[in-house]
């Protein structure tokens, strides 16, 4: 049934809607239908069983030059946060026994404006632990699509060396390719950027699926979601063992198993 209501989000962010606030209450209906179905808790047009999935969505189409959202809707993680198309990486595939996760979900809330949390919502937020790669934007003329980024590895300012995401043109491989979630009109190049893979496969043309965070300045390690990553396995691995860890600002903890814990809001 999650892959069921991947296809219903699919479908219904191409719709277009009078009041903008409406998104999730006008869904709000099917969401408490589901809700008996699976059993499972409803945040923020997730699922709380198929949250490191659910998360893998990426904007369809971004424009070039778009308004931000006014009033707010939803968490970063989730498509309610931003309008037009969206579709799901790899949320469609049927070959669950060969997906597996890279990170795992520790504490996930949401905060409704009333009594009904399929409705209008106040915040919410994911925490995660897995791996985390800090990025350096290079901006350059044209880079208006997701799909214009490509990683590589230089040195920073400092002499360490850290990824680096530039626009190379629309391409085709499985060299780490970005899809952000807004147009780059939202984004200032000079803020903290970081990958964090969600899932693996162990066969098919990307191997490694997971979402491109920004730094939020309420506190130290709190995160937004921008976007969404595609690589290899191969090219992912050449590329983190050249670049540094991320500084001890950029995120709360790590775990015992020396995972990197952030907060999404």
């Amino acid at each position: 049934m999650y892959r069921g209501w991947r296809y219903l989000v699919r479908a219904y962010s191409r719709c277009h809607l009078t009041c903008p606030l409406d998104k999730l209450p006008a869904l709000s209906g099917l969401a408490k239908v589901y809700r008996r179905h699976l059993k499972d808790d409803y945040l923020a047009g997730l699922w709380r069983g198929d949250l490191l999935r659910g998360m893998l969505w990426h904007r369809v189409g971004v424009s070039e030059h778009e308004p931000a959202l006014t009033e707010y809707r939803a968490p970063s993680w989730s498509w309610a946060s931003v309008d037009g198309p969206v579709s799901h990486i790899g949320g469609f595939s049927r070959l669950t026994d060969l997906i597996f996760d890279r990170a795992e979900v520790l504490d996930a809330v949401v905060d409704a404006a009333g009594p009904d949390n399929t409705g209008l919502l106040r915040g919410g937020y994911i925490r995660l632990a897995g791996e985390l790669h800090q990025v350096c934007f290079v901006d350059r003329p044209g880079a208006q699509f997701a799909s214009d980024f490509q990683l590589t590895v230089k040195e920073d300012g400092a002499g360490s060396p850290r990824m680096h995401l530039e626009y190379v043109g629309p391409v085709f491989s499985p060299t780490p390719l970005i899809r952000l979630q807004h147009s780059t009109d939202t984004m200032k190049w000079n803020d903290q950027f970081f990958l964090m893979p969600l899932l693996g496969y162990s066969s098919g043309f990307f191997d490694i699926i997971g979402i491109v965070l920004r730094t939020s300045d309420m506190e130290p390690g709190t995160h937004v979601k921008v976007g969404t990553f595609t690589s290899s396995t191969d090219h992912w691995q050449t590329l983190t063992a050249q670049a540094a860890s991320p500084e001890r600002e950029y995120y709360e903890d790590k775990d015992e198993k020396g995972r990197f814990i952030v907060k999404i809001v």
